[in-house]
């Protein structure tokens, strides 16, 4: 049996295939980070001593409940619609994420990456999904943005309660 040693350019795209998975995983927790503190500003917790609240609380879907949760007892009415829509579009965006960072990778020479997809949500499903290390860039470029359309409606919640 000959092993084979992989190229520079080989060790180069791997290189940049992972750095761009971990730019998904970079821009994911950010995005989290940035629901977590504003949701402390509404309610009015130190970011120092809220924090320790906000570390237990995993996943977006359940920090997003409890920033909805805290925008609606601060009185926030008009705002909670465009609240319930963003975070069911979280959902999907979510279960990219997970995907991409949490599924095995299969590099090989001269093909595009491969993310190695196992999940048995009521049935049992394995397969190789070509993804392309430009899609995975892409990803991080969409979570940037969906943090940012949450930061303005963030702004919009904040405006509809002083009001």
């Amino acid at each position: 049996m000959t092993e084979t040693t992989p190229t520079d350019l080989e060790l180069i795209a791997a290189r940049k295939h992972y750095m761009a998975v971990g730019m998904v995983a970079g821009t994911w927790a950010s995005f989290e980070l940035t629901i977590d503190n504003r949701a402390l500003e509404l309610a009015k917790i130190p970011y120092d001593q809220g924090n320790c609240f906000t570390a237990q609380i995993m996943g977006s879907a359940n920090k997003l409940n409890a920033y909805i949760a805290i925008a609606q007892l601060c009185g926030a009415k008009r705002t909670i619609e465009a609240l319930e829509l963003f975070a069911k579009d979280t959902v999907s965006l979510s279960e990219r994420r997970n995907r991409t960072v949490h599924d095995p990778w299969i590099l090989g020479a001269n093909e595009s990456p491969h993310r190695y997809e196992i999940t048995a949500k009521r049935k049992l499903r394995k397969l190789l999904v070509p993804t392309p290390t430009l899609k995975i860039e892409k990803l991080s470029t969409e979570i940037v943005a969906h943090r940012e359309r949450f930061i303005a409606i963030d702004s919009q919640v904040k405006a509809d309660i002083a009001s």
